[in-house]
């Protein structure tokens, strides 16, 4: 049923009657001689809105750019001319497909998606130019922006090996402080270890997220869905793929997961 096309008297709130068969307007503002238009009155505001609208795009580029790294706009400081896997020009690189860093005071750059590629490959990754260690903070804003590329659905849609996964935990551990985990004994984790885990992290995750927290049923819902029978019904090999995964994804609702990597850890070695 359509609803009236009128405002509300004294107001500018639309009218939630329906409108009557035929007719844009309810019975009430049927019998009005000249209606006012709930649409005409959002004219009014049309610049404000289009002004805050562009307010929140810039400071999301800004961001983004910032998030980047040296050099995402300026290129005639970088050291390397082409990218080290594609070969693209750094001239020809897209800023939203770029990342830098800085080591030694020279500014290194790679496309993002290669980047990540690489890292990946390694629980300890290093500057594949240079063959020094990525430096922690690097790591952090290379995250970073991945989780932010994964807000905004611009992650390809594939699903890494499992060493790959696990390599990537070790990352988000390292990060964190905690240097002594090791891929090798992260390897050994099976489908009912798994399932344990995820009863224990739940039940940490009540005690210790306060219930105010925006994002405590965001990463309830992600624990508890590992003991859906839909999921619960994957081979045990895609059930542990799954399951790191979604480790990493509840690692990436937090800005500082200090806390939930903590969790996380306890958990799996409690298993």
């Amino acid at each position: 049923m359509q609803t009236c096309m009128a405002v509300k008297n004294l107001s500018f709130d639309r009218c939630t009657s329906n409108a009557l068969q035929g007719l844009p307007f309810c019975s009430r503002h049927a019998r009005v001689r000249t209606p006012i238009l709930w649409i005409e009155t959002l004219k009014v505001h049309e610049p404000k809105v289009i002004r805050a609208q562009a307010c929140v795009r810039g400071w999301i580029m800004r961001l983004r750019l910032r998030l980047a790294g040296p050099g995402v706009l300026s290129r005639k400081h970088l050291m390397n001319d082409e990218e080290l896997i594609t070969m693209t020009a750094k001239d020809r690189q897209h800023p939203l497909d770029f990342f830098s860093f800085e080591e030694q005071g020279k500014v290194w750059w790679f496309s993002f998606g290669s980047l990540w590629k690489w890292c990946s490959q390694s629980p300890d990754p290093i500057n594949p130019y240079t063959n020094v260690a990525i430096e922690s903070d690097v790591m952090r804003r290379m995250y970073e922006l991945h989780y932010f590329k994964q807000r905004h659905h611009e992650v390809p849609l594939s699903v890494p090996t499992i060493d790959k996964q696990i390599n990537q935990l070790c990352h988000l551990f390292h990060m964190n402080g905690f240097l002594d985990v090791d891929p090798s004994e992260l390897m050994q984790y099976q489908r009912s270890e798994f399932i344990s885990i995820f009863m224990v992290l739940t039940r940490d995750l009540q005690f210790t997220l306060p219930i105010e927290n925006p994002i405590r049923p965001l990463a309830l819902d992600l624990c508890r869905d590992m003991h859906n029978d839909r999921v619960l019904s994957l081979p045990g090999s895609r059930y542990v793929l799954f399951s790191w995964s979604t480790l990493q994804s509840l690692i990436g609702l937090y800005k500082n997961p200090y806390t939930v990597v903590f969790l996380i850890l306890s958990a799996l070695y409690r298993c």
